[in-house]
């Protein structure tokens, strides 16, 4: 696991059978930023079209505003991980002790316009997956960095919110032993 904010890259460790990176984010509204930053460099080391990055910048950006804003801020962390079960696909997750509510239900239907600026997050993120061909979600979880004061504390439990992007069918290929490799192993 990689917790150190210096080291945003995380691509190779990405790419490893068994890694799972993730990041602590900071409690306070530098958070969104932060999340923004490392989804938008993992995004473009991956390949991924400037359009798309730029929607999961956004979209993670908004999951992370609202782990602050809305759950517990002192735990909120961003993890990422490369799967291939179906379709390659790369998730971003944000991590936060508040109490699970039960999965997200938004409104049916169109949005109501108003003078509030606040509010439309998660039908943002809905539309932005929708339209790169993602999906999204909400699931109980467990932080992936530990507990505060250390290891050897209790876990701490919470919601995860995540976001499952396709990835380019290159990352579906798997070379014969010994054989270079740009996708996953």
């Amino acid at each position: 696991m990689m917790t150190d904010n210096s080291r945003i890259s995380g691509t190779e460790a990405a790419r490893s059978a068994s890694a799972f990176p993730a990041w602590p984010l900071p409690p306070d509204p530098t958070a969104a930023p932060t999340a923004r930053s490392i989804a938008g460099r993992l995004s473009a080391e991956l390949e991924l079209s400037p359009s798309v990055t730029d929607d999961i910048r956004t979209i993670v950006s908004e999951l992370a505003a609202n782990a602050v804003l809305h759950g517990d801020r002192w735990s909120a962390e961003l993890w990422a991980r490369i799967g291939r079960r179906n379709r390659p696909h790369v998730t971003f997750t944000v991590f936060d002790a508040g109490p699970w509510r039960g999965p997200a239900v938004l409104p049916a239907g169109p949005i109501e316009p108003s003078e509030a600026c606040r509010g439309r997050g998660l039908a943002l993120v809905s539309a932005l997956t929708a339209e790169i061909g993602g999906r999204w979600g909400v699931h109980p979880g467990r932080a992936r960095l530990g507990a505060p004061g250390g290891p050897g504390r209790d876990p701490v439990f919470g919601k995860a919110v995540y976001v499952a992007v396709p990835l380019p069918l290159r990352f579906l290929i798997v070379p014969e032993f010994g054989a270079p490799s740009r996708g996953l192993r």
